[in-house]
């Protein structure tokens, strides 16, 4: 379009975009705390056995506390956007939802709490070792509460969930 009628609507259109910069620039943001920890466990079984009991719903309700609800029974973690319903051990439930997946190597899931107040993922990776199989948990949440407090609740996650993989590795260890 040409004319006197173009400039006109060019000004008002930058006018409209300065102002929604100017709106935006003064929001906060706020800064978030982050915990994260890695967990290692060796399994006297095939990576393949690993897989399998790692993401079939019939083995959760042994090996993973958060996911034991009875509907989770019969779910399967197979592709990006299969999900199970967790409830962890403060009580918070939510959904886990896979959002990457490498068949016999790797998987991740976003926890999403019901509540908001914290965001949470793990990715748990699979791989050959020697006879077996070593399995590596890496979780990494937000908490706000004060230092002593995160610290506590770390130490206990990371407790929680190397028990989980010990059962995990007591699960596969047996089917072999």
């Amino acid at each position: 379009m040409s004319g006197p009628g173009r400039f006109p609507a060019l000004l008002l259109l930058a006018a409209a975009c300065l102002s929604l910069a100017a709106g935006s620039a003064g929001a906060a943001a706020d800064e978030l705390t982050a915990v994260r920890y890695t967990i290692t466990q060796e399994i006297k079984a095939p990576p393949a056995t690993v897989w399998t009991h790692l993401t079939s719903g019939k083995s959760f309700a042994v090996w993973c506390p958060q996911w034991k609800k009875d509907t989770n029974k019969t779910a399967t973690l197979a592709k990006v956007g299969d999900s199970v319903d967790f409830t962890d051990e403060y009580g918070n439930g939510g959904r886990s939802i896979v959002t990457y997946i490498v068949r016999d190597k790797e998987i991740r899931v976003a926890h999403e709490p019901a509540i908001g107040s914290y965001i949470c993922q793990a990715k748990i990776l699979v791989a050959p070792s020697g006879a077996g199989t070593k399995v590596t948990l890496v979780e990494q949440y937000t908490d706000e509460s004060k230092p002593e407090d995160r610290r506590a609740t770390a130490a206990k996650a990371q407790a929680v969930n190397e028990k989980a993989l010990a059962e995990l590795a007591k699960l596969c260890e047996s089917a072999g």
